[in-house]
């Protein structure tokens, strides 16, 4: 026979006690909060009618000079109607920087490569890219038009949003 060590006596005594301690049970809190919840009544649900009525309404101007609002106003018409400065975007296969907007792209210098200069430009991600007169830069049709040692110059073509563009020039700087 097996003689048992005195700490295993000692902590089997004190799992013993320990666990006559816990005699309410861990969930008793529980068990009280349940009890109390079933004691109250419970309240009906009342369901509500919803009623889908509209009223049909024909809009129709009146003589006070409103306009119909599902119909294009007079200076509207008359923008469609004049010709914009005559300038439409060029057909071309889209470069890598005509997806990137202009504030995101730095004039780094420029170079001179095989007898003609060529701007640098870094972009949003790091790279250096090279561009000269009549290459493509930003999201608006821009074209290079000229460079010096401070900027960029571009001919950006902006929607009207009716069919016609119009011309604005545009710049890239250096960082700052």
């Amino acid at each position: 026979m097996k003689i048992v060590s005195w700490r295993v006596r000692y902590l089997l005594l004190f799992g013993v006690i320990g666990l006559s301690a816990c005699g309410n049970g861990p969930d008793s809190d529980l068990q009280a909060y349940v009890a109390e919840v079933k004691q109250n009544v419970p309240v009906p649900v009342v369901e509500k009618k919803v009623t889908n009525k509209h009223e049909l309404f024909a809009y129709q101007a009146d003589s006070e000079g409103i306009r119909d609002p599902f119909m294009l106003s007079q200076s509207s018409v008359a923008l469609t109607q004049t010709p914009s400065e005559g300038v439409v975007p060029e057909e071309h296969e889209r470069a890598i920087l005509e997806t990137m907007p202009l504030d995101s792209l730095v004039y780094m210098g420029n170079i001179e490569k095989r007898g003609r200069r060529v701007a640098l430009v870094r972009s949003a991600d790091g790279k250096i890219h090279q561009v000269q007169v009549g290459s493509y830069l930003g999201q608006n049709h821009g074209k290079v038009v000229e460079f010096d040692q401070y900027q960029i110059t571009l001919r950006e073509l902006l929607s009207d949003g009716l069919g016609g563009w119009h011309a604005r020039t545009a710049t890239v700087g250096q960082a700052k």
